[in-house]
């Protein structure tokens, strides 16, 4: 019967030791959430300047013939999109005071997240995750 030789690498056993300890690191959270938060704010706003909602689908046509760009008659409530990152939660909002007025006509910010987050939203936190993960084993002394 052939014999199996198992063969531990420890050098690579310390980096993945290493990744793993910085990724339960709170500082790993927080930095993470705070870039998919600016992340996704950045791909809803360029949305919001082609008339698009979150999932990438038009708005509603207008009822009226207006000379200012869909909902940006001022500006104010495309400059009122907020995204805050803390207890490793994001919290993305317009907080113009008529924006659920105009969120009943047109979808701003996704609500209800049961039915799946946008398809770009979720490749940007896949990709947070996994350019993070490099970082962490990068750090730890290359990929082990």
């Amino acid at each position: 019967m052939p014999k199996v030789v198992y063969h531990r690498d420890e050098k690579a056993l310390g980096k993945f030791k290493f990744a793993v300890g910085f990724l339960g690191k709170p500082q790993f959270f927080k930095d993470l959430t705070r870039d998919i938060s600016k992340d996704i704010k950045r791909d809803i706003e360029v949305k919001f300047s082609k008339g698009r909602d979150p999932y990438g689908l038009k708005w509603k046509p207008r009822k009226h013939i207006y000379p200012w760009p869909i909902l940006n008659r001022t500006g104010n409530l495309r400059r009122s999109l907020r995204a805050v990152a803390a207890n490793n939660k994001i919290t993305i909002a317009y907080v113009a005071d008529y924006s659920d007025y105009v969120h009943e006509e047109r979808t701003l910010v996704p609500e209800n997240v049961t039915g799946g987050l946008p398809k770009d939203h979720r490749k940007i936190i896949k990709r947070a995750f996994s350019d993070a993960i490099k970082r962490a084993t990068k750090s730890a002394g290359g990929t082990p």
